[in-house]
């Protein structure tokens, strides 16, 4: 089902795709029963609530998951989780996010469910504690089993490519993340590449892989030797998802010679046949699995109490049963502390989300985030309180092309060195380069006529697309200044001109964004501010606006000082 999912929005941007938790909120007209729906609003009000604290730290916020979808209560209540060590694994999983946080001093939200994810798909899984009593079957990797001694001890899946291992994952050529074997601290004792020829990388490839059976070797004696009197090793041809039978490891088949030569031989599999005997036809199986009637009976009945009861107070203001036998005293103590409880549980819950919601704004910040932030700093913090993406715009697609059709207008002139190297953009770099009312391939092809026929259209640039980071008022501000000319025409008496191409409706432009582009340029120069002349240029109609004056760095500072509203 989901690899149909994934199919069905491969092609679609992903802006535009909505999720199913969306859904809840407006189900539709089909045929729901009351209480689906009252369900879907419930859902989708607990959903609302936890997005509201996904600013919060990790660990913080994932206890607040389990508090509100009632996980917790849910493992302490079901019989099935009363096994052994069943509760635990709630408990050793806010262990490994914490472990986690430890590790990464910045984690977020985005970076533990991709860290859950890797360890899904490339690690084995999250560790579980290995039982310490004595008597207890003991499940370790040989690694850690180094050092140990047990009576008896089994080997499974001596098979080849599993144990030996073949899988090389230390060659720095093919693996960017993997650090240059002539960096590392054992270089002297491990392969390396001795010229970056096909010879020689082939050559490498197999020095590694001869090193990795060599390891494979020395991990094999550790786990053969850590048996003091039985040891029993087994393979497996066939898994489910194998379409080839696997053969025997030379470490199974040393450890049967030896079996066969002490007599010891308990048993050895017939060769495999060429089909495997565990794909077979299976019949579906629900997910998740209903159920147990038992405990389903139970809470349907509990259910049916709970609104029995809220028609009482409806109707007598009392929640109790009139025609109910009086608890005793030992019972009526109980049921006043559960009582008890929920209120505090209650009061809580209502203070929690009564109050109002501060929002920290981030280190560091983009020129268009700061633009936002002044021309409508309600909207920008509702937006940094509750991200939610924006709707695909044409406009923006259609600025992001005009610039990246200036690149490659001006790239081959552009002068050598320094700033004045092309840079190279991806198209989706520049949401922020909307003009409104352009559209159409004519629209774009008349506009870059109109630049080449223009004032700026045979003068090359200094520099075009130049990135810039500044620190003002304790915040990283980044962006991009679209061009800078040196020496401009229109104004002598200053050493550079920073232009912002406008292609739509000039009214738009805000000073503010010429101001920190400015500042940005003479600070990285060593120049004054006063020293570096900043307009718009509008294309269609070949005008330039000069703003009479600019924000200097203070009033700059003041902007992300500013206070705003806490939202409620």
């Amino acid at each position: 089902m989901l690899t149909s999912l994934e199919q069905a929005v491969a092609e679609v941007d992903p802006t535009e795709v909505v999720s199913l938790l969306d859904a809840l909120d407006s189900p539709g007209e089909a045929a729901y029963s009351p209480d689906a729906r009252d369900r879907f609003a419930r859902l989708s009000a607990e959903l609302a609530w936890l997005r509201r604290h996904s600013e919060e730290s990790v660990l913080d916020l994932t206890r607040r998951v389990i508090t509100t979808l009632g996980l917790d209560v849910e493992v302490m209540s079901t019989r099935s989780s009363r096994e052994p060590r069943r509760r635990d694994q709630l408990g050793a999983f806010l262990d490994a996010v914490a472990g986690y946080v430890d590790v990464d001093g910045d984690a977020s939200l985005p970076g533990l469910l991709g860290y859950l994810q890797a360890e899904s798909e490339q690690g084995a899984g999250l560790e579980q504690a290995v039982p310490s009593d004595r008597e207890a079957v003991k499940l370790l990797t040989v690694h850690k089993a180094k050092g140990l001694e047990w009576e008896a001890v089994f080997l499974p899946a001596l098979m080849k490519g599993v144990f030996p291992s073949d899988r090389v994952t230390d060659n720095w050529v093919l693996n960017s993340s993997v650090l240059p074997a002539d960096l590392r601290g054992d270089a002297g004792s491990i392969p390396q590449l001795a010229e970056t020829t096909y010879a020689a990388l082939a050559d490498y490839k197999q020095q590694l892989s001869r090193q990795q059976l060599l390891a494979e070797d020395r991990l094999a004696y550790v786990a053969a030797t850590r048996a003091k009197r039985l040891l029993v090793a087994t393979g497996h041809s066939w898994r489910a998802d194998l379409s080839n039978a696997r053969a025997a490891s030379s470490y199974l088949q040393v450890i049967i010679d030896e079996a066969v030569r002490q007599g010891e031989l308990l048993a050895e599999a017939s060769p495999p046949g060429p089909h495997n005997p565990l794909v077979r036809e299976v019949a579906p199986q629900p997910w998740p699995a209903p159920l147990d009637p038992e405990a389903e009976a139970r809470r349907q009945e509990a259910a049916r109490d709970v609104q029995r009861a809220r028609r009482r107070f409806a109707e007598l203001g009392s929640y109790e049963d009139p025609s109910s036998e009086p608890l005793l005293l030992d019972a009526h103590e109980i049921v006043a502390g559960w009582d008890a409880d929920i209120d505090r549980l209650l009061l809580e819950a209502v203070e929690s989300r009564s109050g109002d919601q501060l929002v920290e704004l981030p280190h560091q910040l983009s020129t268009t985030a700061v633009l936002r932030l002044h021309a409508d700093p309600d909207g920008f913090v509702a937006q940094l309180a509750r991200p939610m993406p924006r709707q695909p715009s044409r406009s923006a697609r259609f600025g992001t092309r005009f610039h990246h059709w200036l690149e490659r207008y001006f790239g081959a002139r552009l002068p050598h060195g320094g700033l004045g190297q092309q840079q190279l953009l991806d198209l989706d770099e520049l949401p922020d380069r909307a003009d409104f009312g352009t559209h159409d391939e004519q629209e774009l092809r008349e506009l870059c006529d109109a630049f080449a026929a223009g004032r700026f259209g045979e003068t090359v640039p200094y520099a075009i697309e130049a990135p810039f980071s500044i620190w003002i008022g304790g915040r990283l501000i980044r962006g991009r200044i679209d061009a800078v000319y040196q020496r401009s025409p229109e104004s002598r008496d200053t050493e550079f001109q920073v232009v912002d191409w406008k292609t739509g409706r000039a009214e738009n432009a805000d000073p503010l964004q010429l101001a920190i582009y400015r500042l940005a340029w003479a600070e990285a120069h060593g120049l004054q501010p006063s020293e570096i002349d900043a307009i718009f240029y509008h294309v269609p109609t070949d005008e330039i606006v000069r703003p009479k004056a600019l924000p200097d760095r203070q009033a700059i500072a003041a902007i992300l000082d500013a206070q705003v509203e806490p939202l409620p």
